[in-house]
């Protein structure tokens, strides 16, 4: 029976009840239910509610409309969602982020508001002898809440006498500037000092010096730099200019080497640690500032993006979510002047009162020995934290510890899988998310590789949007209407995340342009306002979301800026360069191969034939890279390069006449099909399937492996089978192409100019 039949059947059905003076609406529900879900769980739930006859009894229809319900069920097509099967974990989340934001909108919204300071001091009274701290950097040393409580009142008492009446709350203004080394107990404890005075506070980094440091320092608008003495000569490199504009600097120690700026340290000691009165801080507010963290400059110059008392609450609220309790002890390796390692890592155990061990530095050697000192649980990281721990010596000891959790952002697939092969079933809470930004995702069913996960309920809590965007402008392409226009499931898109009340866009501090230039409106209907986040994510149809680009990362022309074309398994990668911003220069010279003699192994399975170094020479001196456009043989099209940001290796590329996106790092990111190299001279850069020897054009070909010097490249593209896995005799990779096999050679350098 067809479905207009079945329909027809299920309609009649209906009438007869109606008709026979009982209750059609078991049958209506259960055919909505099967058209909304699309799936046979209904049935159980019918089976559910029959064997509750007896209580549901007074309430249920006659036995002839279960029947038509059953009936309804049965006879319609089941499909079911591919996310269904997640329901159970959607809702546990979804509950969980109901109460943790009722939680904190019930705390802001007394007077005065329960910020993040008032719970730490209500631990410190109800608590004062649990450790807190543990600090394994030199002189290592154990802090207790009462410990640290009194080192924040006298930083209070310290400050407040410092700078008398010029202390206090400013919307939107930062009071002090925090430029200290890894994580410190006394850069804590100041800060801590700052906050019960009701002082924003922008964190700084610290290895920034001349000219982006006193860009970092200026835009602040901060009125005081408080400097760790081992930054003396970061600091005299700058104090001319900063005392210009009226900035008083301190050290963080006991004496001031430098003419002009002061020393905390004593005062610090001699300070009473009598409690700050809570009223210095009755003006805070929902969306006051308490904290600012610059951006990562990906699209310029860091900015100081406003974290309000809200926003910092749930940020700190991830570890409640991610099933971390007060027994737990967290390690973090993360510095402070990242969002991660303040909010998601110090802050949030003080909320909790969790114990949080804090090293120096990063070190893999140390990293697990740590871990079983301290007796540690709950494990933060960045993606290459994870990646540098899976690349130490294996040994015996691997599994001996009691982590349980790791939380934190930037896996990748291969090294989520060989992480926890290697060191245990440690669960992984990996998270998506801006500093700035006013929507997160959380991929809390633990799916590999995916960075979050969303769903119907999430999404009308916080509307976000994949848009098709141009490779020219980078901005959303837009229909006829002038609405953006949705990517399918799978499909790269820009998010873009809908501002609203309940989720705003606080932006930058500084002129008002530049938080405006992150809003794009009429996005969906006219007149809504959304963020542009910048990144390029894809969602499958299971709701879960996978980074693939980020849009308008700097790359230094002018500068040098240094990084690795990784070659392509599909193709013949023996030239190469970079691409600068400039238009009108399409040209780019030869960069030579990097010397043999290193040794080389593959990246992981889901890539055989990318290669990384293990120990790579240093690379010859490499020419300049001054092109960036490349013109399509065929219809006009133009392959269009996207940044290479310094240090990095990756190259963004794509082609602006049919869209196709792609990047050249070590993890090649799969786009459709295509995959690209770097060609000679006259090579046809086309998608058609054209033969390989139409990819050359003199000077040496791929298969004799010699390389032409000073000619100019153009972007050329070929379709290549998937997956790319076939070792071959000459030392490189091989993959079957449409225009044959061809070999793989060893990455290229370049620098820019």
């Amino acid at each position: 029976m067809g479905i207009q039949g079945r329909l027809a059947f299920l309609v009649l059905l209906l009438l007869l009840l109606r008709g026979l003076g009982w209750p059609a609406w078991p049958a209506a529900v259960a055919l909505a239910l099967r058209w909304l879900l699309g799936d046979s769980a209904c049935c159980v739930l019918l089976g559910l509610a029959v064997l509750a006859w007896p209580w549901l009894g007074p309430w249920m229809p006659h036995w002839l409309s279960l029947a038509a319900a059953a009936l309804t069920l049965a006879l319609l097509p089941a499909r079911p969602p591919p996310g269904l099967r997640w329901l159970p974990a959607d809702l546990g989340y979804l509950f969980g982020t109901l109460r943790l934001g009722l939680n904190i909108q019930a705390r802001l919204r007394r007077r005065p508001p329960d910020t993040f300071i008032d719970s730490f001091e209500r631990r410190a009274r109800a608590q004062p002898g649990r450790q807190i701290l543990v600090w394994t950097g030199p002189g290592s040393q154990t802090v207790t809440f009462g410990e640290l409580d009194a080192r924040a009142c006298r930083a209070a008492w310290v400050m407040k006498a410092e700078l008398g009446d010029a202390l206090g709350p400013h919307e939107r203004e930062p009071t002090a500037l925090l430029m200290l080394p890894s994580q410190t107990v006394p850069a804590l404890g100041l800060w801590l000092g700052l906050a019960k005075l009701g002082c924003p506070v922008a964190w700084i980094n610290p290895h920034g010096r001349g000219a982006p440091l006193v860009h970092a320092v200026l835009s602040s608008g901060a009125r005081v730099l408080v400097v760790d003495p081992g930054l003396r000569e970061n600091l005299e490199e700058i104090l001319p200019k900063l005392q210009a504009e009226n900035i008083r600097c301190f050290y963080l120690g006991h004496s001031s080497p430098t003419p002009g700026v002061g020393a905390l340290g004593a005062a610090l000691d001699a300070a009473p640690s009598d409690p700050v009165p809570a009223d210095l801080r009755a003006e805070i507010k929902l969306r006051s500032p308490a904290l600012f963290i610059y951006t990562s400059g990906t699209t310029g110059l860091p900015k100081p993006a406003i974290l309000t008392y809200e926003r910092v609450l749930q940020i700190s609220g991830m570890l409640t979510l991610c099933g971390v309790t007060a027994d737990d002890v967290v390690y973090s390796v993360l510095p402070l002047y990242h969002t991660m390692g303040l909010v998601l890592g110090v802050l949030s155990c003080l909320e909790l009162g969790v114990t949080c061990v804090l090293a120096p530095k990063f070190s893999a050697s140390r990293f697990w020995d740590d871990c079983r000192q301290h007796g540690v649980t709950v494990i933060q990281y960045v993606g290459e934290v994870l990646r540098y721990l899976c690349n130490t010596p294996q040994r015996p000891e691997d599994r001996s510890h009691s982590v349980r959790l790791a939380i934190g952002s930037g896996l990748r697939a291969e090294v989520w899988e060989t992480f926890q092969q290697r060191f245990g079933p440690i669960q992984i809470w990996e998270a998506y998310g801006a500093t700035e930004g006013n929507v997160g995702f959380v991929n809390y069913p633990g799916r590999c590789g995916a960075q979050g996960k969303s769903n119907c309920f999430l999404r009308m809590m916080s509307p976000f949007e994949l848009v098709q965007f141009s490779m020219e402008t980078e901005e959303p392409v837009r229909d006829k209407q002038g609405f953006c226009i949705p990517v399918g499931p799978g499909e790269p898109g820009l998010l873009l995340t809908q501002v609203l009340a309940r989720q705003p866009f606080v932006g930058y501090r500084g002129p008002r342009e530049q938080t405006e230039k992150k809003l794009v409106y009429n996005v969906r209907r006219p007149n809504d306002v959304y963020y542009n986040t910048g990144d390029v994510l894809a969602m499958d149809r299971e709701g879960f979301l996978y980074f693939r680009d980020r849009l308008g990362d700097t790359f230094r022309s002018r500068g040098v800026s240094r990084g690795r074309i990784w070659g392509h398994p599909g193709g013949a990668c023996w030239a190469g360069g970079g691409a600068s911003a400039l238009r009108g220069v399409a040209w780019m010279r030869w960069a030579r191969l990097v010397a043999g003699g290193g040794a080389w192994s593959r990246a992981g399975a889901g890539w055989a034939g990318v290669l990384s170094p293990v120990g790579v020479p240093a690379p010859p001196p490499t020419p300049q890279v001054e092109g960036r456009e490349r013109v399509h043989a065929r219809g006009g099209g133009r392959a269009v390069t996207r940044g290479l940001p310094a240090g990095g290796e990756r190259l963004r590329c794509g082609c602006a006449r049919c869209g196709v996106r792609f990047i050249l790092n070590r993890q090649q990111q799969r786009c459709g099909r295509w995959r690209s190299f770097l060609t000679g001279e006259g090579a046809a850069g086309t998608h058609a399937r054209r033969p390989a020897a139409d990819t050359v054009v003199g000077g040496g070909s791929p298969s004799d492996g010699s390389a032409p010097q000073g000619v100019r490249v153009r972007w050329a593209w070929l379709p290549c089978s998937w997956p790319p896995a076939r070792p071959s005799t000459g030392g490189g990779y091989t993959s079957t192409c449409a225009t044959g096999s061809l070999p793989m050679l060893p990455p290229i350098s370049f620098v820019s100019r």
